[in-house]
């Protein structure tokens, strides 16, 4: 085998080898299956002080999962965190430094905020838009239904997460480590789906001129160089899972952006047990696709 088929060999594995990662990341950032199991398993239980019942939770994670991932619907997202702690106050369970109701309805009715009117693009992730083209999540009734409710301008829904304890609301600082992470998805998207467009063609490229074998070969390297890979990063986060989800998001965030308390919200709702889990789906699915790889691989040896 010449040079250049060389380098098509190693680049095919490469990018497949980046393609496993993708779809095993793909499978708990698309669907909402894992966040709605995983909130339900753990949403709420690092902070017993929460004023929030498990199920509030359990919606908000899911709401903030689809802006972090899917929409990036600012208007929806408030709409919820409102609604919730709207009930949380005429319950009587709210306490010093809840989110002011009464004075999110007197700007709703003054700045008269609709989903139309919303001065925020709504922008969606490709692999979303995808998802729910073959099938995936869409708009509930209730979603619709909040999407026809008034709200303060953006700027005023700012000023008053600001005003209220990070107990009760995700303040602007965990709304921007959210946007933080949806800019990073977006502008990872291309790229992963580049990757996949050259795995596909120097697969073909090496299948062609190099014949079975040697594309088993590439299966092989690829499935097995993945496993090898994410075995360590699982042997890492199951010594020290903190030290692990420190180095993962110093590596794309501002250092202490996405830092936050233990009973404040983003952290009742995503408490770490929810991303060890998260981690698990994630390793499964990449070392599922890359054992098929290498299996798929020998068969195409011996054949």
């Amino acid at each position: 085998m010449g040079l250049g088929n060389r380098i098509v060999s190693v680049v095919c594995a490469v990018c497949l080898a980046i393609t496993f990662v993708a779809v095993g990341f793909a499978t708990v950032a698309v669907p909402d299956n894992a966040t709605t199991s995983l909130a339900d398993a753990y949403a709420g239980t690092t902070n017993p002080n929460t004023p929030f019942s498990h199920e509030e939770l359990c919606d908000m994670a899911l709401a903030g999962k689809r802006y972090t991932f899917d929409k990036n619907d600012r208007f929806a997202l408030n709409q919820e965190i409102y609604d919730i702690n709207a009930q949380v106050q005429a319950d009587g369970r709210a306490h010093r430094g809840a989110l002011d109701a009464a004075r999110w309805d007197e700007l709703a009715a003054e700045d008269k905020v609709g989903v139309g009117d919303s001065a925020t693009t709504v922008e969606t992730s490709l692999f979303y838009g995808i998802a729910s083209s073959l099938g995936g999540s869409s708009p509930t009734t209730g979603d619709l239904t909040r999407l026809r409710t008034l709200q303060p301008s953006e700027e005023h829904v700012d000023e008053l997460l600001a005003q209220a304890s990070d107990m009760y609301v995700l303040d602007p600082e965990a709304i921007e480590h959210l946007d933080d992470v949806f800019s990073v998805l977006k502008t990872a998207e291309p790229v992963v789906l580049g990757v996949f467009v050259v795995a596909v063609l120097t697969a073909v490229g090496v299948g062609c001129a190099s014949g079975r074998r040697t594309f088993g070969t590439v299966l092989i390297c690829a499935g097995l160089g993945t496993v090898a890979l994410f075995a360590i990063l699982g042997i890492w986060a199951a010594i020290n899972f903190e030290g692990l989800f420190a180095v993962f998001h110093s590596l794309l965030f501002a250092q202490g952006s996405w830092v936050f308390s233990a009973e404040s919200l983003l952290i009742t709702m995503y408490p770490e047990p929810f991303w060890m889990g998260m981690g698990a789906i994630w390793l499964a699915t990449t070392i599922a696709v890359s054992v098929i790889s290498a299996v798929v691989g020998f068969a195409l040896r011996r054949a």
